[in-house]
């Protein structure tokens, strides 16, 4: 009760930090703007400046809405067929320009007609979640691959693999139990990296909602892979 009591109030001194940054943010941006008198072109990039951060606090209040209905059991499943391969064909392209910014190659290799039952939006924000941090923690000139498979095990039970695996930083082998912690950053160098620590809490809230299971593997410098694991 106690650790849960302590996760808590850590989760609640989080929240607030990250809400926090944009808000003082935007008031500095307000008080500059308002100093003195500033052509049309001075305005408009001050409220430019001014949606961005509150695009950025709509995102994090939108993914807190998210853990907060996952933590209350209040989450709603809209199962329905998904086929899954073209589901991250949309979701990879969706993502090129992220990568092409950031000089990452992203690439698939997709099994055709993989089918799964689940949430369809929930499925998308899961995959939009992996493949966004492993464009985050590379290096220019990377790679992202995500590819994904049907597997048979000799049980005869059929599993759908889907895999994203990056030339990234790696993850520490003593803190790979805790990368889906909701608020967690793995060092300093990952903390600079903008986002509030809640993207792979979320995405393991999803995998557990489908019966799925995550996989992680990493090796410092070398890079990472992410294995999810959907049962048909």
């Amino acid at each position: 009760m106690e650790n849960a009591l302590n996760s808590q109030k850590q989760f609640s001194a989080n929240a607030a930090h990250d809400l926090r940054t944009p808000l003082t943010s935007i008031k500095g941006i307000i008080d500059v703007t308002l100093n003195r008198e500033r052509d049309a072109l001075e305005y408009k990039d001050s409220l430019i400046q001014i949606r961005k951060q509150v695009e950025r606090m709509s995102k994090l209040v939108d993914t807190l809405l998210i853990v907060a209905r996952f933590d209350s059991k209040a989450i709603k499943l809209h199962k329905e067929k998904i086929d899954l391969t073209e589901l991250l064909e949309v979701v990879v392209e969706q993502m090129q320009f992220a990568a092409n910014r950031k000089g990452i190659i992203l690439k698939a290799d997709l099994q055709d007609n993989l089918t799964i039952v689940g949430d369809f939006d929930l499925v998308v924000r899961l995959f939009l979640n992996l493949i966004d941090n492993a464009i985050k923690y590379n290096q220019p000139g990377g790679q992202v691959t995500v590819t994904a498979k049907l597997s048979e095990e000799k049980k005869g039970l059929k599993h759908v693999l889907v895999s994203i695996c990056d030339t990234g930083q790696g993850i520490p082998e003593n803190e790979l139990e805790r990368i889906f912690d909701k608020f967690y950053r793995i060092d300093k160098s990952r903390s600079r990296v903008e986002g509030a620590g809640l993207g792979l809490s979320i995405v393991k809230e999803i995998a557990l909602a489908h019966n799925a299971e995550i996989q992680v593997k990493s090796q410092l410098g070398k890079g990472s892979i992410f294995i999810v694991k959907f049962p048909i």
